[in-house]
């Protein structure tokens, strides 16, 4: 029988299951891009993204996965903003 709520996975979803889940999926997204990044990017699970006007400061989210390019490479690294957030497709195996 197929599922009566198409593009969505009731038992991963169920309140018991969908937090562990989405933990363990967070980390395990980071973990294969930073294996395929060079050292000039940085993968940060749930990092606040604020927006920057004058001296006040906007939480704009706080994506599961964020990629930031390193932009200076001295012991105080600063980390380049994303303007835009990309969407990427993971296939699924």
């Amino acid at each position: 029988m197929p599922s009566p709520l198409p593009g969505m996975n009731p038992y991963l979803e169920n309140p018991e299951l969908w937090p562990e889940f989405h933990s363990r999926m967070i980390v395990a997204i980071a973990d294969a891009l930073d294996d395929c990044l060079s050292r000039d990017y940085r993968v940060a699970v749930e990092k606040r993204v604020y927006l920057s006007e004058a001296e006040e400061s906007l939480l704009v989210g706080i994506p599961d996965v964020s990629i930031t390019a390193i932009v200076n490479k001295t012991p105080a690294t600063t980390l380049a903003t994303v303007v835009q957030p990309l969407n990427i497709e993971i296939p699924i195996a």
